[in-house]
């Protein structure tokens, strides 16, 4: 099932995940998952004890998307090594060697080290976006001119570098996620998600993979304002709540959801 806990900062979405958790604890009921951003992640491990005390560690876990694709993958044994930044560009470099014959702009490049590090910086940005090479080569019909070129030759590259590299790129770790955590316990666990402004292509697919495996999945988000009788009025700092939902489920449109809204007036939570 998917709840979403629907308010504007300040409102007491993360009380009400601490609450839930805490009531979790003390009916010593273990699995649950609260997924935070990276860079709060320590921050929310001491507000976790802070809150539920110290045998929160027994029944909770913080974890952020990287820490839990690191645990999916140890669970699994897919666990290996990543290519550090000096690799990445080598493998660049290989596999725009390797596919030079079919480029129309980028084939007679320069192959500096600035050159293949802005080539990563792109294809970074279609992993985060979910794009693959497929996608792209489908996108070339659409366009005209040199960003058709580019295109095609960026499809090339993508798929060559992935083929090389060998999904050992640090950012294919979460789409890696995505693809093997149905075989993984974690699918059997209470997910809470907060503290995030926005979720990436390959984020959101983490969270569709839970709901595809019927995780019980709680999602806050941050609203603006609501309007005289509870719908959302303005913007989010995460796209409109209808919108973030349908994110999230995806095809998934027979997942069960509740809404919790908080909404602040003159000082009282309704």
């Amino acid at each position: 099932m998917l709840h979403l806990i629907l308010g504007r900062a300040g409102s007491g979405k993360t009380g009400e995940i601490y609450t839930a958790i805490r009531r979790r604890i003390e009916n010593k009921q273990p699995g649950a998952i609260l997924l935070v951003p990276e860079q709060y992640s320590h921050a929310a491990e001491r507000e976790l004890i802070a809150r539920c005390g110290a045998e929160a560690s027994l029944y909770a876990e913080v974890l952020s998307f990287t820490r839990l694709a690191s645990r999916v993958a140890d669970e699994l044994g897919l666990r290996g090594s990543l290519l550090d930044e000096g690799g990445r560009i080598l493998t660049m470099r290989m596999a725009l060697e390797a596919v030079s014959d079919v480029l129309r702009i980028y084939g007679g490049m320069s192959r500096k080290p600035a050159f293949l590090q802005g080539l990563l910086d792109t294809i970074d940005e279609f992993k985060q976006c979910a794009l693959t090479p497929e996608a792209l080569t489908d996108a070339v019909d659409f366009e005209s001119g040199s960003l058709s070129d580019k295109l095609h030759d960026l499809a090339y590259i993508q798929a060559a570098y992935d083929k090389i590299s060998k999904r050992s790129d640090p950012r294919d770790v979460l789409t890696r996620l995505a693809d093997t955590m149905k075989d993984s316990s974690v699918v059997q666990c209470t997910v809470f998600v907060d503290a995030f402004s926005d979720f990436t292509a390959q984020e959101m697919r983490v969270l569709r993979g839970f709901l595809s495996a019927g995780t019980d999945l709680t999602v806050a988000l941050t609203c603006d304002d609501f309007g005289p009788s509870g719908e959302h009025v303005g913007a989010t700092l995460c796209g409109r709540p209808g919108q973030s939902r349908q994110n999230i489920q995806g095809d998934h449109t027979g997942s069960p959801l509740r809404q919790n809204r908080f909404i602040f007036y003159s000082g009282i939570f309704f």
